[in-house]
């Protein structure tokens, strides 16, 4: 078991980490090239969609979301395998974008990690609900009830500004959510019926 988080560490926690710290170092640049600008999306420039996460508006910005992450990571998924991380990371960067780009015309720019660390967290919990059930739903109430708190008339999406030079977007953490939550059910179902299509 050692090993395998040995190994989990070199082929996803620490790349991951080392990206994101490596877009901080090239900043102002990569955040020029790389953020979400829903005109530049409009206009092709569809990588975006996925490396708008990898980039933060401030050191500060990136240091709480890597904190988060390492959190997320060694509490629920380390039992997970690193092509299954870097599929989640992916699909909830992807995911969280389009959402960003369908339902909020007004929103011009994003950027940050936070979205897709709700990704990894829904589906770390979901997966793993069936050895834990009674911490794991805690924990579940617990995050839809910040979800439904940010997303309320008494959240102050500035309360972190003076740390992050720009309001907290709190669609995104709904959005990774939401495509966590996705992620989850869809392996759910795909193992089963993977296994009765062997013996069919």
């Amino acid at each position: 078991m050692q090993g395998f988080v040995n190994k989990q560490v070199l082929q996803f926690l620490l790349p991951l980490l080392m990206l994101i710290m490596a877009m901080e170092w090239m900043h102002p640049w990569a955040f020029e090239w790389l953020e979400y600008q829903r005109y530049a999306v409009r206009e092709w420039q569809l990588w975006r969609l996925l490396t708008a996460h990898f980039v933060h508006l401030t050191p500060w910005h990136m240091a709480m979301n890597l904190a988060s992450l390492v959190v997320v990571w060694s509490s629920f998924l380390r039992c997970w395998t690193a092509r299954h991380l870097w599929s989640l990371v992916f699909l909830g960067s992807v995911f969280t974008s389009l959402l960003i780009l369908i339902t909020d015309p007004e929103l011009s720019g994003y950027a940050g990690f936070s979205g897709v660390i709700y990704t990894l967290l829904v589906a770390g919990l979901v997966q793993g609900w069936h050895r834990e059930p009674v911490l794991t739903t805690g924990i579940l109430v617990a995050v839809v009830i910040r979800l439904g708190w940010e997303q309320s008339i008494w959240y102050d999406p500035a309360y972190l500004d003076a740390w992050l030079h720009g309001p907290v977007y709190a669609n995104a953490h709904l959005f990774g959510a939401i495509a966590g939550g996705l992620f989850s059910l869809g392996v759910t179902f795909i193992r089963p019926l993977k296994r009765s299509e062997a013996f069919s």
